[in-house]
This record gives structure tokens, C-alpha cells and sequence, in this order.
């Protein structure tokens, strides 16, 4: 008698992780979407972020923004030293050659 419990709380948890596992597929395979596609297909406002580095440290920072509608686009540079998060000094500040 114990035995068939036993099998019985088994099978019982056996059906709940492959109902899950299979919730879990259909979810994602439902929910990818391409980001580019959507903003193409919406007409909306294509924005990135160009980072040139060299060892580890940015050279070039540059923002493209273009709008597929009018097919215009624009490139914004960002200086190096614009800001930089001082944690020590608790704010934004100019990147400089100080040592903090």
C-alpha cells in the first residue's frame, strides 16, 4: 500500500515539472521578438551606441539616431570627458588625471 502512495506522489510531481517545462518552452519561443524588426515595422526612432575602446578605455563614443519615415539620420559625438561617475566624490564629474 505505501508503495503505490509512493508512486502515485512520483507520477503527481513528474506531471507538474513536464506541464511546466512545457509552459516554459511555449513562452519563450512566443515571446522572442527581433528588437529591429519591431522599431522597423513601427516606424519608430532607430537609436545606437558606437563605442570604439582600446584597452579598455573608450577612444571614440558616438550616437546614431536615424528615422526610417523621413530616412534621415544623425551622428552625435560625445566628448571623452563629458562625465564620469566619482563614487568616492559622490557625483558626476569631468574625467581628468586626477588618481581618487
Amino acid at each position: 500500500m505505501a508503495q503505490i502512495q509512493a508512486e502515485r506522489h512520483v507520477l503527481f510531481l513528474v506531471i507538474i515539472f513536464l506541464v511546466l517545462g512545457v509552459t516554459s518552452l511555449i513562452l519563450v519561443f512566443s515571446l522572442q521578438t527581433d528588437p529591429v524588426e519591431e522599431v522597423l515595422k513601427n516606424d519608430q526612432l532607430i537609436r545606437m551606441l558606437i563605442v570604439l575602446e582600446d584597452q579598455g578605455e573608450p577612444i571614440s563614443t558616438t550616437v546614431l539616431a536615424y528615422y526610417p519615415v523621413s530616412r534621415r539620420g544623425a551622428l552625435f559625438d560625445i566628448l571623452g570627458n563629458t562625465g564620469a561617475i566619482w563614487s568616492s566624490l559622490g557625483r558626476v564629474d569631468r574625467k581628468g588625471n586626477r588618481s581618487i
